[in-house]
């Protein structure tokens, strides 16, 4: 039972929460029993990654000033666009996506990918 569920959470759940979980089927075991036994069995939950700190904000520069006032409408395409950034976590490390995307249609215009922030 304790292998069932470990699996039916991918893994994520440790002996607190399977403890829990058994609880909620009407089985009584005490957490230290189902440590044990996880040990026993190799059943290791996956613990949460660190966040990922992608640049150094530097000290002396302000706010950058909203532009568009968070108004993210256009009446017309290629009027407005927006851009943004973000990383996708693979197996050979981060790789940033860059996009830009056009208020109106709410398409991507354009996008990069690297594996560096560099412009």
């Amino acid at each position: 039972m304790i292998e069932t569920e470990f699996k039916s959470s991918d893994g994520t759940y440790g002996y607190r929460r399977i403890t829990a979980r058994l609880a909620r089927r009407g089985v009584s075991v005490h957490r230290d029993t189902v440590r044990c036994l996880m040990r026993q069995a190799g059943l290791l939950a996956a613990h949460p990654r660190r966040k990922v700190r992608t640049t150094t904000p530097a000290q002396d520069l302000g706010a950058r000033p909203d532009l568009i006032r968070r108004n993210f409408t256009a009446k017309a395409p290629g009027v407005k666009w927006v851009g943004d950034i973000t990383y996708i976590r693979t197996w050979a490390g981060l790789t940033y996506l860059a996009t830009v995307l056009d208020c109106a249609t709410k398409k991507v215009v354009g996008y990069a990918m690297a594996d560096h922030m560099r412009t």
